[in-house]
């Protein structure tokens, strides 16, 4: 059997101690989920601490290499063949999954440039996100816009912003003309001649 995503459970007590070490000495591409020390069984009595590892190769790779050449070498359980990389990823800390204990996305340990891309709905929460920080931050460039980004080192954020050049500078561009509006709008109020009418009756 072949595939190109495979996934491991590691146990503190029996797995190689540097084994994150020794998969990156590898040139593995991989995931490594939060200590997973709050999970119950069927029963509700807790389950052994453990890593879930979820592995990422560039062609399709055998059962048997990844299980004689990773898992058995760093002590881990026999490897399962993974159907949906985005779906595994969300299960390394429970997400869909509300029913079992729920571990933090931000402590999940990527290595070797392992990378998911984002659906459009992602894209379009970020996106979102963005505009908002534009008009908390009152940032009117777009060089500024990538320079707070790069500064901050959300680099999630830095790419849409980068990939999305157009609709972020047409949405700057917009917003400084509706400001300049705004502003000739309140100007323009200002020097309004009130006329008494009483006057003329």
């Amino acid at each position: 059997m072949k595939n190109r995503y495979w996934s491991f459970v590691c146990y503190p007590e029996s797995v190689m101690l540097d084994f994150k070490d020794y998969l990156s000495e590898m040139g593995c591409v991989f995931a490594v989920s939060p200590l997973h020390d709050k999970d119950v069984n069927a029963t509700g009595e807790p389950k052994k601490a453990h890593w879930h590892v979820l592995l990422q190769f560039e062609g399709p790779t055998t059962y048997n290499k990844v299980k004689e050449q990773i898992c058995d070498v760093i002590g881990a359980t026999i490897p399962k063949a993974v159907i949906s990389l985005r779906g595994y990823y969300r299960y390394l800390c429970h997400l869909d999954n509300p029913e079992k204990a729920q571990y933090n996305i931000e402590q999940i340990e990527e290595y070797g440039g392992f990378h998911i891309d984002l659906t459009c709905s992602e894209k379009n929460v970020i996106k979102s996100n963005i505009c908002d920080c534009i008009i908390q931050h009152n940032i009117n460039e777009y060089v500024d816009l990538v320079n707070y980004y790069r500064d901050i080192g959300d680099f999630d954020y830095f790419e849409i912003v980068c990939n999305n050049t157009l609709f972020f500078s047409t949405y700057l561009k917009s917003k400084k003309f509706k400001s300049s509006e705004i502003k000739s709008i309140n100007v323009t109020s200002n020097n309004i001649c009130y006329v008494n009418l009483y006057e003329y009756e």
